[in-house]
């Protein structure tokens, strides 16, 4: 009889999420709608839809101290490292 309630219980959380899904579907198609209309509204001109379609260029900008920040790093992760190491071999030989 378990499996039998389980599976009514499934049955009903799954009715349950289909109505949610529906009710955001119905909820998100309402609202493409309504900013469509608005969009449709605005006017746009040539230099302002090509600014809208032209990605952004961007430089990249390397600071001068990230060379050595990374070589900085590099004592705490070998100590963290080896105190993960430390406290596995603690849990996994432990006395019983």
């Amino acid at each position: 009889m378990g499996g039998i309630n389980t599976l009514n219980s499934g049955i009903h959380t799954l009715n349950s999420g289909t109505t949610k899904l529906q009710d955001g579907s119905n909820l998100l198609t309402s609202q493409l709608s309504s900013g469509a209309e608005k969009l449709s509204k605005i006017n746009f001109s040539d230099e302002s839809a090509k600014n809208i379609a032209t990605p952004v260029k961007s430089e990249n900008f390397k600071h001068p101290g990230d060379a050595t920040r990374e070589k900085a790093m590099a004592p705490y992760f070998i100590a963290l490292v080896c105190l993960l190491e430390r406290f596995y071999l603690i849990l996994r030989f432990q006395p019983k």
